[in-house]
């Protein structure tokens, strides 16, 4: 595993709302404790790769593997194992932005947390890295978006334990499916048999994950691709169905107006009405002309 482990001789970018002094990523350690009993005038973030001993609520703790603590200004840091090399990353950082994202996003500080995917660290830390290195003046914007997406990542991951159940890869995979595949021809058993599952199952469980039925997630895409392809009156309103996934015109304009409660022609008023007060059609231009080509 490539070691990186940098300290900067001012904190980057100089006098900026977010600072970083170092950053470590994948340093391995000798067996050894590591005893600052003062901390640091910054705030140091640390990932555990390994299980690692470490000071918390006054007394000395065994965390496992994967574990991460946010050690705020003049801290005790007290970690490290006496029994054999063990591997960290971490950042040390300082500035007004850091202390406002870590109010908003509410993160326990001072204290050991789990983080189950450590990738989302290790990304972070490297993109920071080259903007400060690759650079001959780094993006403060850049720094900062990196930091609070990397911030607000490990938030979502401290689920509460009334938090819902995160959602299976195969219905993301099958609600992906529905997102850019909805104009072609579907059924629910198509769907069942992406998802590896009988149909009543799978309806319950999607409607258990996105809190609505598959069909009706379906038909909430392509009536809402509907209404944006209504704004091209190059289209007729038989051709913004056909886009929409539905060959049968009667079919798609009840379903249109039972979500909307007006029709699509009525709908497509409504859109191109603002345009007409500031911009003239020319003379006998028909206002729905299929597109050919």
């Amino acid at each position: 595993m490539h070691i990186l482990r940098q300290f900067f001789t001012a904190p980057l970018p100089a006098k900026s709302a977010f600072r970083i002094r170092g950053i470590g990523l994948h340093e391995r350690m000798r067996p050894c404790l590591v005893d600052r009993r003062t901390g640091t005038p910054d705030y140091l973030f640390m990932c555990f790769h390994d299980a690692v001993r470490v000071w918390e609520k006054d007394a000395l703790h065994t965390v496992p593997p994967s574990s991460l603590i946010i050690w705020e200004p003049g801290k005790r840091h007290f970690y490290g194992n006496t029994e054999q090399v063990w591997d960290h990353s971490w950042i040390h950082c300082e500035g007004p932005f850091l202390a406002r994202a870590l109010r908003t996003v509410r993160l326990p500080r001072n204290r050991v947390l789990p983080i189950p995917d450590p990738l989302i660290l290790e990304k972070a830390l490297a993109e920071l890295h080259a903007e400060l290195t690759l650079h001959r003046r780094p993006d403060p914007a850049i720094l900062q978006n990196t930091f609070e997406i990397f911030l607000r990542s490990l938030a979502r991951c401290q689920r509460a334990p009334d938090a819902p159940a995160p959602v299976p890869a195969r219905f993301l995979a099958v609600k992906a499916w529905i997102d850019f595949h909805y104009d072609r021809p579907v059924t629910l058993a198509a769907l069942a048999q992406q998802a590896h599952l009988s149909v009543p199952h799978f309806c319950n469980e999607f409607k258990r994950y996105f809190g609505v039925p598959a069909i009706d997630y379906l038909i909430r895409i392509r009536l809402q691709a509907a209404v944006h392809h209504l704004g091209d009156c190059n289209r007729s309103i038989t051709e913004v169905a056909r886009l929409a996934g539905y060959e049968n015109l009667f079919h798609f304009s009840r379903l249109f107006k039972q979500r909307f409660g007006v029709s699509p022609r009525a709908m497509r008023a409504r859109i191109v009405r603002p345009q007409s007060l500031t911009r003239r059609e020319p003379t006998g231009a028909p206002m729905e002309k299929t597109r050919s080509g």
